[in-house]
């Protein structure tokens, strides 16, 4: 019942932006926050890229902190892009257009609202809480600026369990 609510919303806010926008064909962006909420994320995605036509981007941010060359992250890029792929790859059996995205930056956040094109469709999975998360932080900005969020409340234990759990 509550994923119905969630969808039909969702598929609202999209056709709003198709609507809106004649740019071309509809993306649904995926941003990566950690491995089990881009997976809630990600089931979404396809369900909402399904009804919709349309093409799903996972945006991934590794940052790098100061002390290190921008091209240097402390996290390995390939391990970072085999984690991509593999996560990806659950999510390719029904023929969709899937692609990852990996960027290296200073600053992860605000990485996100620089590469996300204006008035995007954008799926967030977070943990539900009577806090401000990071993943319902990025949500609120995100919409405050112009794009169509999705955010996928979700339970770790509803999610099968990934070893690695940040990028």
């Amino acid at each position: 019942m509550k994923n119905d609510l969630v969808r039909q919303q969702a598929l609202a806010l999209a056709r709003e932006g198709i609507e809106s926008s004649g740019l071309g064909p509809l993306e649904v962006n995926v941003l990566f926050t950690d491995v089990q909420a881009t997976r809630a994320a990600l089931r979404a995605a396809t369900e909402l890229a399904t009804d919709l036509n349309a093409a799903i981007r996972v945006r991934a941010v590794i940052a790098v902190p100061l002390a290190l060359p921008l091209d240097h992250p402390q996290v390995s890029i390939p391990f970072a892009e085999e984690a991509l792929s593999a996560l990806v790859w659950e999510f390719k059996q029904n023929s969709l257009d899937i692609t990852a995205h990996l960027y290296l930056s200073r600053n992860r956040v605000e990485t996100f609202f620089e590469i996300l094109p204006p008035n995007s469709l954008v799926v967030v999975a977070g943990r539900k809480r009577p806090w401000p998360t990071l993943q319902s932080r990025i949500a609120r900005r995100l919409q405050s600026e112009g794009h169509r969020v999705v955010f996928i409340p979700f339970r770790r234990r509803d999610s099968t369990r990934a070893q690695g759990s940040r990028l």
